[in-house]
C-alpha cells in the first residue's frame, strides 16, 4: 500500500463528534467506523505519517502532515500554562534531568519546549503535559527491565514511539545503559526536542534515535518471533537508519501509548511487527500502558472537558486474546498479563491497562 492510499486508510477512521473548523482541508473520508480524531491518530509515537512545521506570517500555523493534507492550528486547544502541575516524583524527574533546580525556571523551561512541539505538531499529549511523564515506571515489571541492562551487557531496550524521550531518559536515568537504548518516532522534530527538553547532546545522553513509520515495511517489516538462536549479529546501534536490523535482538520493547491509536487490524499489524524484534531469551518483555476499557470496543474520552476522541480500547481479556492467538501462537511460549487500572490526567481518572508479553 502506497503512502497515500495508507493516509486514506488512516483518516477514513475520522469521526468527530464536535464541529470541524471548515478551513480544515481532508482527504476523502470513507464510510467505515472506526478510531476517531486526527490529532490522536497522528499522535508522536504513533502514527502512520511524517509531520513536519511550517510557520506562515499569517494568523493562522498549519502543520504538514503530507501532500494532500493540511490541519490549520485551529483545530488545536491552545496551550494553558495552568495545567502545568507535575507530580512530587515528575518534578524530580525534571530536576535531575535538566539540572534545574529552580522551579520556576523549571516551569518557563518546560513551557518554552511546549510551545515549539505545539508548532511541529498540536497533539493531545503535548497539551497535556504528558511529555514530561514517564509512566513506564507503572509498570510491574519496572525493575526486571533495569536488571536486564544492568547484567545483559547487550541488551537491547527499544522505545517505541518514543516522542521527546522521557521513559528511555528515566530508564537511562535509573541504572540501563543509554548506549543501549533505541528510542524511534515517526516525528524527528521530537526526537530533536527530547534534547532541547532534558538539555542533552548526542554525546551527554548516547542513546540512538532513529525516525520513521513502523508501518513502512522498509523501517519495520513483520518477522516471525524469533525462535532458538538469532543467526544475525547484533547490529551497531549508532548506524541504525530503520528497525530491522533489529529483528531477535530487543531484550525490552517499551510500547506505551501507541497500540490505542490504531484499528483492529494496524493493532494486530503492529503486535506482530514489534515481536519480531524480541529476542528469544526467556524474560525478555514487551510493555506498554493504553487506554481501556472494561469491554472491548469504541471508548470516547476527552479531553479538558473539550475535544472528545472516540479510540478502540480492550479489555484486559481482549487483549491477552491479541498476543495469544494472532502473534504466538505456540504453547507456552511468552506470558500475556494484562491489567485494568486507572490514570489521572489533568485532574480526570482515565481507564487504562497496565499489560506485558514475557518470554518463558
Amino acid at each position: 500500500m502506497t503512502t497515500k492510499a495508507r493516509l486514506r486508510q488512516i483518516l477514513s477512521y475520522v469521526r468527530p463528534p464536535y464541529s470541524v473548523p471548515t478551513s480544515l482541508r481532508w482527504l476523502p473520508l470513507a464510510s467505515s467506523s472506526g478510531p476517531a480524531s486526527c490529532s490522536l491518530l497522528i499522535k508522536h509515537y504513533s502514527t502512520s505519517f511524517h509531520t513536519s512545521a511550517t510557520l506562515s506570517s499569517s494568523r493562522v500555523r498549519k502543520a504538514q502532515l503530507g501532500p494532500d493534507i493540511v490541519l490549520n492550528e485551529d483545530f488545536a486547544l491552545p496551550v494553558n500554562a495552568d495545567l502545568y502541575a507535575p507530580l512530587p516524583e515528575e518534578l524530580e524527574f525534571l530536576k535531575a534531568t535538566t539540572g534545574i533546580e529552580d522551579e520556576e525556571a523549571l516551569k518557563a523551561h518546560v513551557l518554552m519546549v511546549q510551545q515549539q512541539a505545539y508548532k511541529v505538531a498540536p497533539y493531545p499529549c503535548i497539551y497535556t503535559y504528558c511529555f514530561v511523564k514517564t509512566p513506564a515506571t507503572m509498570q510491574s515489571v519496572y525493575q526486571d527491565i533495569l536488571k536486564i541492562g544492568r547484567e545483559c551487557e547487550n541488551a537491547v531496550l527499544l522505545d517505541v514511539g518514543s516522542g521527546m524521550g522521557p521513559d528511555c531518559r528515566k530508564f537511562a536515568l535509573d541504572g540501563f545503559p543509554a548506549k543501549n537504548i533505541v528510542a524511534t518516532d515517526l516525528v524527528e522534530e521530537f526526537l530533536d526536542l527530547g534534547h532541547v527538553l532534558f538539555k542533552t547532546t548526542k554525546e551527554t545522553f548516547p542513546a540512538n534515535f532513529v525516525a520513521g513509520d513502523v508501518f513502512n515495511p522498509a523501517f519495520l517489516s513483520i518477522a516471525q518471533p524469533a525462535r532458538g538462536a538469532v543467526r544475525t549479529p547484533r547490529p551497531d546501534l549508532t548506524t541504525l537508519t530503520s528497525l530491522n536490523p533489529l529483528h531477535g535482538h530487543c531484550s525490552v520493547i517499551n510500547a506505551t501509548g501507541f497500540f490505542h491509536l490504531f484499528n483492529k487490524e494496524q493493532q494486530v499489524h503492529l503486535a506482530r511487527a514489534v515481536a519480531g524484534l524480541l529476542s528469544p531469551e526467556p524474560g525478555s518483555l514487551i510493555c506498554g500502558l493504553d487506554f481501556a476499557a472494561k469491554e472491548k470496543g469504541l471508548v470516547e474520552f476527552d479531553i479538558d472537558g473539550i475535544k472528545k476522541y472516540r479510540l478502540l480500547s480492550h479489555s484486559p481479556e481482549s487483549w491477552m486474546k491479541l498476543w495469544y492467538e494472532n502473534v504466538f501462537s505456540e504453547r507456552g511460549e511468552v506470558k500475556v498479563q494484562a491489567n485494568y487500572t486507572e490514570v489521572e490526567v489533568l485532574g480526570k481518572p482515565i481507564p487504562c491497562l497496565l499489560w506485558y508479553v514475557r518470554r518463558l
